[in-house]
């Protein structure tokens, strides 16, 4: 079967099927782990330094992060909580107070600007380190860091209320007879 796929000016994509096949879309049968695991955590996984995946890999990772502790902690108003920004001074190894000037920083940074406010990204080998009123940060190390706490819950975030997971589809051929 010969799939023809073109693009006009404005790139919309046009693909164009042989008149014998029927295409229907048909709702994947996967878990919630599968779900997260191939829309976001194996992606992030294959993310590197080479490739200049660095802003990219925080700007996935903190946003899946901020899921995990609202789910954990079932908060669904605007804001995080005393609460959250506690369990991640303890996920994260900062001193109490910090955790709130790193959020700030980096995840609102990126998530509203494109960029942290303030910090460093390196490849120290501690995902990230207080200095000042700095946040020096590897990307990779705290990816994999916050994998091995986020994966372990990911069914838990099925029951985001505010958020649930999507039915996601395939395109399925077929030839007509």
């Amino acid at each position: 079967m010969k799939i023809k796929a073109s693009q006009d000016e404005s790139t919309n994509f046009t693909v164009t099927f042989p008149a014998d096949s029927a295409t229907i879309m048909v709702p994947l049968d996967e878990s919630i782990n599968e779900f997260f695991g191939r829309c976001f955590f194996n992606r992030l996984r294959a993310m590197s330094v080479e490739s200049d995946d660095t802003f990219i890999v925080l700007m996935v990772l903190l946003p899946l992060y901020e899921k995990h502790l609202r789910i954990k902690f079932g908060q669904t108003t605007i804001g995080l909580s005393a609460q959250v920004f506690e369990e991640m001074e303890k996920d994260l190894g900062l001193d109490p107070g910090q955790a709130k000037r790193f959020w700030d920083h980096y995840r609102h940074g990126l998530s509203h600007r494109a960029l942290i406010k303030r910090g460093v990204i390196n490849s120290n080998p501690k995902p990230i380190e207080a200095q000042g009123d700095a946040f020096v940060v590897n990307p990779f190390a705290l990816r994999d860091h916050l994998l091995q706490i986020m994966e372990p819950t990911v069914n838990q975030w099925a029951n985001d209320p505010q958020c649930p997971p999507p039915i996601t589809y395939q395109m399925s051929h077929s030839k007509i007879k």
